[in-house]
Formats: structure tokens, C-alpha cells, sequence
């Protein structure tokens, strides 16, 4: 297995730790994450990329405002696919 990449980025002037996650576990992540029609659930979505992508600092989602959270789980997940 290759080794997980990790990356500082700093979100609204805060600095986060993302790490990769491996393929397959990413591919879990997306489909347990879906609803029958292949749509994101985004409360499942979020949860997921703060705890697998996102490790420093451990944050959830009840610590942001929405816009907030959009953008962190947003680059969290460009980091993730840009890998």
C-alpha cells in the first residue's frame, strides 16, 4: 500500500491537518454516505471527511457555521481527489 499523504491547509485563517485516505476506503466512505439514487447524504458526508480527512485539529461538524463547513469539507475533499 502506498504511503498516506499528509498536508497542512489553512481554511479562513485556520490551519488544518488533511491526510488521504486509501482508495477503497474512500470509495466505503462514499457509499455509505449515499442515498438509493447515488446522492450525497451531507450530514453523513461531513462527519465522514471530518473524522478520516481531516486530523488536526479533531473538529466536528456542530463546530462550524454552515458556510464554514462547507468550504473545510470542500477543500478536504479537493485535497483527497487531487492525490
Amino acid at each position: 500500500m502506498a504511503e498516506l499523504r499528509q498536508e497542512k491547509v489553512t481554511v479562513r485563517d485556520k490551519e488544518y491537518t488533511f491526510q488521504e485516505m486509501p482508495s477503497r476506503a474512500f470509495l466505503k466512505m462514499q457509499n455509505r454516505t449515499q442515498d438509493r439514487n447515488g446522492n450525497p447524504i451531507l450530514e453523513k458526508l461531513y462527519d465522514e471527511i471530518l473524522k478520516h480527512i481531516v486530523v488536526e485539529p479533531r473538529v466536528t461538524v456542530d463546530d462550524y457555521s454552515t458556510g464554514e463547513l462547507e468550504e473545510l469539507a470542500s477543500e478536504a475533499m479537493k485535497f483527497q481527489l487531487e492525490g
